[in-house]
């Protein structure tokens, strides 16, 4: 982590240990839901987005992991990850990887000509398809297994 954020991070915590003394990762968790619910919003003042940070980085001091580096190996996982289409409130989510077939060899030129369009892969399709639909399959199957 850059020196300057991790003094911050260290300058947070140990200030805000003082402060706070009772604080757990628990109540910040639940102080950091307020802020964000109550708070946060598109036309929020900057130092609202800052007090996010600030209650980020205590959280990370009072659980002793370096949050930068944990959000830079996240993002290096983000990017590499293929995304849905935006929700009706604008949120895409990431597309959770699927078999990369379902068919055998032996089946697969016959049926696949049938059920995939031209140019689309049945990994493409399970994207597209994405884990609803298998979450739907499992549940269906513990049902009848209960």
């Amino acid at each position: 982590m850059p020196a300057v954020l991790r003094d911050l991070q260290s300058e947070v915590g140990s200030w805000a240990d003082e402060t706070f003394p009772h604080s757990t990762p628990e109540t910040i968790v639940f102080h950091l839901r307020d802020e964000v619910d109550s708070e946060l919003t598109p036309e929020a003042e900057p130092e609202e987005a800052a007090d996010v940070l600030l209650l980020l980085l205590h959280y990370a001091h009072k659980r002793d992991f370096d949050l930068i580096s944990a959000a830079q190996e996240k993002f290096e996982v983000n990017r590499s990850r293929h995304w849905g289409e935006p929700d009706e409130r604008g949120v895409s989510v990431h597309i959770e990887a699927g078999p990369t077939h379902f068919l055998t060899a032996d089946h697969s030129a016959s049926v696949t000509s049938k059920l995939v369009p031209r140019g689309e892969t049945i990994t493409r399709i399970w994207e597209r398809v994405g884990s609803v639909f298998m979450n739907g399959l499992v549940n269906r199957f513990w049902k009848t297994r209960s």
